[in-house]
């Protein structure tokens, strides 16, 4: 992937595909809050504060999970996926807003920087700048887990629609391109 004449736009290429691909996955699961909000009494049983960040769409699918008894079809799928895109999380966030720590790779890979957390005490309290490398083989190693589950996390997320959402409304929406 990398080894194209032009390095720096194959980087941007790749870190746009990830993000793309990451947008799928976290653009469905927020259809599936939606659902749980505003058709499965989420807002009263869950919270009545829409999850922003993604920690906060974890565990508000989470509690969902356990405490709205309709979904009990979908927990151990949904479980599966949100574990698997939490996995992936770490590394695309740093992706998006990691910078340049170099203007060109070394031995193959780019030096990237981030501003972050220090994340060793789980007090979250402190900053630091963190340098990490991404190459090809970390390239494929994302995207190889993070396009299949794009297309698993829709399929799930169409299945919860389908089931939950009125059928007229589940049809008024995709006769304007709404649906998922």
């Amino acid at each position: 992937m990398l080894q194209r004449h032009d390095d720096l736009e194959a980087l941007c290429f790749a870190i746009g595909w990830i993000a793309h691909n990451w947008a799928l996955v976290e653009q469905n699961f927020e259809m599936c809050i939606a659902i749980i909000y505003h058709d499965l009494d989420g807002k009263t049983l869950v919270s009545n504060k829409l999850p922003l960040p993604w920690n906060q769409k974890v565990e508000y699918l989470q509690k969902a999970f356990a405490k709205i008894p309709r979904l009990s079809r979908y927990v151990a799928e949904g479980t599966d996926l949100l574990d698997r895109a939490d996995k992936l999380s770490e590394q695309r966030n740093d992706l998006v807003h990691g910078t340049l720590a170099k203007l060109h790779a070394v031995e193959g890979k780019w030096h990237l920087k981030i501003f972050d957390y220090d994340r060793s005490d789980k007090k979250t309290n402190w900053h630091v700048m963190r340098e990490f490398k991404f190459g090809p083989s970390e390239f494929l190693f994302l995207e190889g887990r993070l396009v299949p589950l794009a297309g698993e996390v829709a399929r799930w997320g169409h299945r919860l629609w389908t089931d939950i959402r009125p059928r007229g409304e589940s049809q008024r929406l995709a006769d304007t391109g709404h649906s998922p």
